[in-house]
């Protein structure tokens, strides 16, 4: 069977250019040392930021979470994800306010989130607490300031204190009216408290302490481990703070 061929000439412009070496790329960049590393945190990542409203303030949070996650790839957990779609804006300013708390009044090499974390263990507190109690000629007035002293610190938040003394039946609680009380003592607080705790971003705590002068009760939250990983993730103020 005869077979006809035809004879096809390249093009003399095609036939003049040489292809060279193709040129190194260079590392990857950033985002696809993610996609390469993770699907299981870019997917749900781009479902879940496409569904935020423009003008909410976790857009700024969600490009956070990929600009941190970009540069270290290992720590794209999904998780903070799934977190971070289940947070309200004001959710997330609360964190953040409880986060960056007094941060301005603590000394430069105590800017560690976690160091604060595990300061306010309940059992530590209680402990300092009670070594304040068993000190001489304290008052009630200097037991308050001495508690809001305290808690007046970075990743954690008073709710409340309430001291009275046991012989005049004076009492003293905060003032939320005020513009200046701690982020969690606000009137507003208590549902976006709630929400963060079942997430597992903050934990809630509370005191009690009586001996012959005095009967206080703190009501407090504090930032749990998690809370600061994933805020430290999503939130570069928070990061640039803490290093």
């Amino acid at each position: 069977m005869d077979r006809r061929y035809t004879q096809r000439v390249r093009p003399k412009h095609l036939r003049e250019h040489r292809i060279g070496p193709v040129a190194d790329p260079g590392p990857f960049p950033a985002s696809d040392r993610l996609c390469r590393r993770s699907n299981k945190f870019l997917v749900p990542f781009l479902e879940k930021a496409s569904l935020e409203e423009l003008d909410s303030p976790l857009i700024d949070r969600w490009a956070d979470l990929l600009a941190s996650c970009s540069e270290d790839p290992p720590s794209a957990h999904p998780r903070f994800v799934q977190i971070l779609s289940e947070l309200t804006g004001k959710d997330a300013i609360l964190l953040h306010s409880i986060a960056l708390n007094a941060v301005d009044r603590v000394e430069p090499e105590e800017l560690t989130l976690l160091f604060w974390v595990r300061y306010f263990d309940p059992v530590e507190i209680q402990r300092k607490i009670m070594l304040w109690l068993r000190e001489k000629d304290n008052t009630p007035e200097g037991g308050y300031d001495y508690l809001q002293t305290m808690f007046d610190k970075p990743g954690v938040s008073l709710i409340d204190i309430t001291l009275s003394e046991r012989n005049t039946d004076q009492f003293w609680s905060f003032d939320l009216s005020l513009p200046d009380v701690p982020p969690a003592a606000s009137n507003q607080a208590a549902s976006h408290l709630d929400v963060l705790r079942s997430l597992h971003l903050i934990s809630k705590h509370h005191l009690q302490f009586t001996n012959d002068q005095f009967e206080i009760d703190v009501y407090y939250v504090c930032m749990t481990q998690l809370g600061s990983e994933f805020l430290t993730k999503c939130d570069c103020e928070v990061r640039q703070k803490f290093g």
